[in-house]
């Protein structure tokens, strides 16, 4: 909270700043720019720090730090010639990486998934129904998470095998087993 703060004093004297450096006196709104600077990056730094000290600590990434992280991930396009991709094949999601995990939208599998309250069933071609429950939050190993109204799902439980191509995301259904 405190580092929020911080943040919103540094751009006020920023905007104060130039206005100072325009108008009135270039020597003061130098420095008053200067101390704006100062006061925003310091509350970046905090935020750096804090983020390092909570992943030390074991401790689940923050809503403010999920934000920064699937801000930060350049989405990618899911493609697929067994699955239908919603809304239409090439859409762009990202995938973001928790806990050496990868997670993507829910939503690139929607023809796939039902919901029921937290429950969560997702049905893709020659397999069995999987069901999960959506935690509100993330934590370390949860399959299915809530964020923002967005659903993100560990890639690793869906039954489907997929890689990892320049800027796609290729998804495909499992083979069938074979009969015996």
């Amino acid at each position: 909270m405190f580092y929020s703060i911080q943040k919103l004093v540094g751009f006020a004297f920023l905007a104060v700043g130039v206005i100072c450096l325009f108008t009135a006196s270039p020597w003061i709104g130098g420095i008053v720019l200067f101390g704006g600077f100062v006061l925003v990056s310091l509350g970046e730094l905090i935020l750096l720090l804090k983020a390092m000290h909570d992943r030390q600590l074991g401790l689940p990434p923050s809503k403010e730090q999920l934000q920064r992280i699937i801000q930060a991930t350049p989405v990618l396009a899911f493609t697929s010639e067994s699955l239908t991709i919603s809304p239409v094949d090439g859409s762009e999601y990202p995938v973001i990486e928790l806990d050496g995990e990868k997670y993507a939208r829910g939503r690139a599998f929607v023809r796939y998934m039902s919901q029921f309250g937290n429950r969560y069933s997702f049905e893709f071609p020659n397999t069995d129904k999987l069901e999960l429950r959506c935690s509100v939050n993330y934590s370390k190993g949860v399959p299915l998470f809530g964020y923002e109204e967005q659903v993100f799902v560990k890639l690793s439980v869906l039954p489907i095998a997929y890689r990892f191509e320049a800027e796609k995301l290729i998804v495909e259904a499992l083979e069938p087993a074979p009969q015996q």
